[in-house]
């Protein structure tokens, strides 16, 4: 994985240069964008947008959200819509700086947003489109990134829980083809393949929910991200989730106590402890772990209950030698530049010697 989420957008328009000044949330306020405004502040996005990374915004106009049903954006904008509302805002964000220049070159082309899901850029007529918007104000200078607004409130896709590829032509991807392992770590384990792992003491950034989805992750994935820019910290292979809420994984629609984890590369790096009111830097001890590995697409929440069904009763029929030490954990060895069918998962369960 790559500590940059997306391609980067280039729009060719020719502006005056202005000195940035302002924060994205004051410079969008500026600018007329008041239910964008309203809902980066019902989404608590405000402190991410103004952390010590940077964004490239696309945001809609008021107009643009006066055309959804009334009905649907005063839901959005209620307290237990907020990851949805999350999700759909992350969809206008692309991970960095992209001003304006040579459009041209990425006609046809996607960008990765921040909620994971791609967008196609396309130029007719000399107007610039990102999905089924059209840039109609671009390169809005901000101290936090760049602003572009669009005519149109952007959707997610549906489904972005995807069944996993299904077919034996692929072959399975390494994690340094995106990122690097971190040291000591081993590698991937083959789809479909139960293994008992050994990892070392190792070092990471933890950042966690005490209502979390099993799917869920975006504001933790946030937290992190800023802090591996604003720290200098290389993005290493795998990225964790561990669900700590007992059953949390078993029990459909059910919210918990999850952390995830951006590994660093070795002990030596960096220093423990919180890094502001969401990130923690912690080490852990070496451990092993049973796994199974999975390809392809994303890890549906299906999946991963058959999964941890699978490790519970390979451990069954392997009582004698290990036993369940913890809870479950989820390893995502590829980044948002990953095509689906070569994407890594792995569904881990910590475990001890039963001797």
């Amino acid at each position: 994985m790559r500590s940059s989420l997306g391609t980067i957008l280039v729009i060719s328009f020719t502006v005056p240069a202005v000195a940035a000044e302002k924060g994205i949330v004051d410079t969008a306020t500026a600018n007329g964008l008041k239910t964008f405004v309203t809902a980066i502040k019902a989404a608590d996005l405000v402190e991410t947008l103004e952390g010590n990374g940077s964004f490239t915004v696309f945001a809609p106009t008021d107009e643009a959200f006066a055309k959804l049903p009334a009905a649907t954006l005063k839901a959005l904008l209620k307290p237990e819509k907020k990851e949805d509302l999350q999700a759909i805002l992350t969809y206008h964000l692309v991970a960095g700086r992209s001003m304006a220049a040579d459009v041209a070159r990425l006609d046809g082309k996607t960008v990765h947003t921040v909620q994971g899901a791609p967008l196609r850029v396309s130029v007719a007529g000399g107007a610039v489109r990102i999905g089924n918007a059209t840039v109609i104000k671009p390169d809005i200078a901000t101290s936090h990134g760049v602003i572009h607004v669009i005519d149109t409130v952007l959707l997610p896709p549906m489904g972005t829980q995807s069944e996993p590829v299904k077919t034996s032509a692929i072959q399975p991807k390494p994690a340094d083809g995106d990122a690097p392992l971190a040291e000591g770590f081993p590698g991937a384990t083959n789809p479909g393949t139960v293994e008992v792992k050994k990892y070392p003491a190792y070092r990471s950034a933890v950042a966690r929910s005490n209502k979390a989805g099993v799917s869920s992750g975006n504001m933790l994935f946030f937290s992190l991200f800023n802090h591996i820019q604003k720290n200098r910290i290389e993005m290493t292979a795998p990225v964790i989730n561990t669900y700590k809420t007992p059953r949390m994984i078993e029990t459909p629609g059910a919210t918990g106590d999850v952390t995830m984890e951006f590994v660093y590369r070795s002990l030596d790096e960096g220093k423990t402890g919180p890094d502001g009111a969401t990130v923690e830097v912690l080490d852990h001890p070496a451990q092993h772990f049973v796994c199974l590995g999975f390809q392809g697409g994303n890890l549906s929440n299906d999946q991963m209950r058959e999964a941890l069904a699978t490790l519970r009763h390979w451990l069954v029929e392997h009582k004698g030698d290990w036993v369940e030490d913890g809870p479950p954990r989820r390893l995502g060895y590829h980044g948002p530049m990953t095509p689906p069918e070569q994407r890594l998962w792995e569904l881990q369960i910590p475990v001890k010697s039963a001797r």
